[in-house]
């Protein structure tokens, strides 16, 4: 009988991202998993790692990550129980569900299987420093700030629970995130909502009147907590500020949202296919790219609301007070639209005897 012809590709797959990863065990025998763009180049690489790993055990060479050793391994506590520790804490004290399940992912798949049955005293900064920029590099600033926090949060809390001596990463602390400019127009957005999937328009229709966060704090709105016909508005809760509002709306929406609420099988303002919806991120970014509108995400929504409102000379307080954000904040990242700068230099005593003229409403003559 012929032998059977292994195949080159087994122990290489795509995960629910797209992206290619390839899983072997070391010599200790613990899982690793290592991820690779979901390109062809990254297919590439994937095949490139797999035959260095695979040469390397053949040849008595290690392939375990160069910052761990066996002695890490002898633990009665391990990272994943400190984790576990830790997401128990914060569903205890409340937090929203949908960011936990979203770190725990990552956590399973990503850094369980490198660090997870360590003994957490064992690490070091620089071996966490070491496997998040193995991890993490291709990642945003902000993902990585967010993932390292969370890390740190439960490093916290595994010394209060007398599992953990010292917090590997005391020193560590959040790189300055580059401030990125969303380029959404006005009617940019109504061009999208024209061409975006009928829950998406929705959604865009819903977060224009409503301006609370993507996320929980839109998808989670439902008509029998939320809408309120009699005093014409919608009541909404700012998970970050920890603050419940209530946002007028026009007739106009209001009559959409009762018509929306005659066909709804769920209870949620925003369904698909009789489901609720906890995110449309690929859908809307798809309908941006295929018709040429320069959106990233949901949030820039929020930011063209505010800065609209800013560019009608909303109060400052309104403005706040409706998307669950504070005057300070308004000031500190939406300078340019608030016209001091006008003011200011309408105000400035001219040097010259000639009649000053003023900076605002100029228009070219006709």
């Amino acid at each position: 009988m012929a032998k059977r012809k292994q195949n080159r590709h087994s122990g290489i797959t795509k995960d629910k991202n797209g992206q290619y990863r390839y899983t072997y065990r070391d010599e200790y025998g613990k899982v690793r998993t290592k991820y690779f763009s979901g390109t062809p180049a990254g297919f590439k690489e994937a095949l490139k790692f797999k035959s260095e790993i695979q040469y390397n055990k053949e040849h008595g060479i290690s392939v375990t990550p160069e910052f761990l050793n066996p002695d890490d391994y002898d633990a009665k506590v391990t990272v994943s129980d400190i984790m576990q520790d830790w997401v128990d804490h914060k569903k205890l004290m409340g937090n929203k569900l949908r960011w936990v399940e979203e770190w725990i992912s990552v956590y399973n798949e990503r850094v369980a299987p490198i660090i997870g049955h360590i003994d957490p005293n064992n690490l070091t900064y620089k071996k966490l420093t070491r496997m998040a920029a193995e991890l993490w590099s291709k990642n945003s600033g902000a993902t990585r700030n967010r993932y390292m926090g969370y890390l740190k949060s439960a490093f916290n809390l595994a010394i209060t629970n007398n599992h953990l001596d010292e917090n590997p990463l005391k020193e560590w602390k959040k790189v300055k995130e580059k401030k990125r400019r969303p380029g959404l127009k006005l009617e940019d957005l109504k061009k999208l909502k024209i061409y975006a999937k009928p829950h998406v328009a929705w959604a865009i229709e819903v977060m224009w009147n409503v301006p609370v966060r993507p996320g929980v704090d839109l998808f989670g709105l439902t008509f029998k907590e939320n809408v309120d016909y009699d005093r014409q508005g919608i009541h909404a809760y700012h998970n970050k500020v920890d603050q419940s509002v209530f946002i007028q709306c026009s007739q106009d929406f209001l009559t959409e949202v009762y018509q929306y609420q005659l066909v709804n099988k769920t209870g949620y303002l925003i369904e698909y296919r009789g489901k609720p919806v906890k995110r449309i991120s690929k859908s809307l970014k798809y309908a941006a790219d295929k018709n040429g509108i320069n959106i990233n995400c949901m949030y820039d929504i929020r930011h063209l609301w505010i800065t609209t409102m800013l560019d009608l000379h909303v109060d400052l307080g309104t403005i706040a007070y409706m998307a669950g954000t504070s005057p300070e904040m308004i000031h500190r990242n939406y300078y340019e639209h608030l016209n001091t700068q006008a003011t200011a230099v309408n105000s400035l005593p001219s040097l010259s005897d000639k009649k000053k003229t003023r900076v605002i409403n100029l228009h070219k003559p006709k």
